[in-house]
């Protein structure tokens, strides 16, 4: 059923049964990465035969359309330190003019007044002769401003879109939830726990004959959905430092309204790092 020329790099007498990077196309000379869109439609399935590299008439060259595509990546967020380091800096210059190792002032520094008022450095605080018959001097305070408050602008940054973690029902009416396949499981016991049925985890995930391997990640239709009409779907996990849809949509070459749909996904640019996405790759 899997295509005779598909290998791992390295190793073209093994394949991984599912659409990956690591997976490599042996007829051309070096092998080649596919697109992992085109191994879900093609080299993982009996239409491989119907892919134009395989066909005997190959006139050679890899088509450019079965290539990965890489969006264009997007300069990483990196936090602003300009502003800390220059702090610091000041800081310790300060330490250093006002006091020693033990913190003590410098001779001949003068401590700044405790009203913040800029005064001469020969000023001497004013001494007060009090008189016998005097009566004690009444301090009055004096009026303060209070400090000003700063209120922060607002991030221009989009609040980045919150995810579903495994085995959490999302989607339109939380139709759909991702499982992560443990050992011993069926296609059975998983439809019994989850409402679905053999017929429509299948069907989703376009497996076929194929094995249920340990870890493997599957789409799984919840209560009484119409897989008729349904794609099959792959599992795709936002990179560390974050993605877009319009991302995620290129890289598999679907289109983003529909990636939007099927994840419940607002308008958001920002995927959130690590997030759970359910991809429609083939109607």
């Amino acid at each position: 059923m899997v295509c005779d020329h598909l290998g791992k790099a390295g190793d073209p007498d093994t394949y991984l049964a599912f659409p990956s990077a690591g997976n490599r196309c042996g007829r051309v000379d070096p092998p080649q990465m596919v697109a992992l869109a085109h191994q879900a439609r093609f080299c993982l399935k009996r239409k491989h035969t119907e892919c134009p590299v395989f066909s005997p008439d190959w006139p050679g060259g890899f088509p450019d359309k079965l290539r990965p595509t890489h969006p264009r990546g997007r300069r990483r967020r990196r936090p602003l330190i300009i502003g800390g380091v220059v702090f610091a800096a000041l800081a310790a210059a300060g330490l250093w003019f006002f006091g020693g190792a033990d913190g003590a002032l410098l001779s001949g520094a003068t401590a700044p007044p405790v009203s913040g008022m800029l005064l001469p450095e020969t000023w001497t605080p004013p001494v007060a002769v009090m008189e016998t018959a005097s009566p004690s001097p009444t301090i009055v305070p004096q009026p303060t401003t209070p400090p000003e408050i700063i209120t922060p602008s607002p991030s221009l940054t989009p609040w980045p879109t919150a995810g579903p973690a495994l085995e959490t029902p999302f989607g339109p009416g939380e139709a759909f939830l991702i499982h992560q396949v443990r050992a011993g499981e069926t296609l059975f016991f998983m439809a019994r726990a989850f409402g679905s049925s053999v017929e429509a985890i299948t069907a989703v995930n376009g497996l076929g004959d194929l094995p249920l391997w340990v870890d493997k990640l599957l789409v799984v239709p919840i209560g009484d959905v119409d897989v008729a009409g349904l794609p099959i779907f792959l599992v795709h996990q936002v990179a560390p430092d974050g993605s877009s849809v319009e991302e995620v949509a290129a890289l598999y070459s679907v289109a983003v309204e529909e990636l939007r749909r099927y994840n419940s996904l607002g308008e958001g640019p920002v995927l959130m790092p690590g997030r759970w996405l359910i991809v429609p790759v083939e109607k």
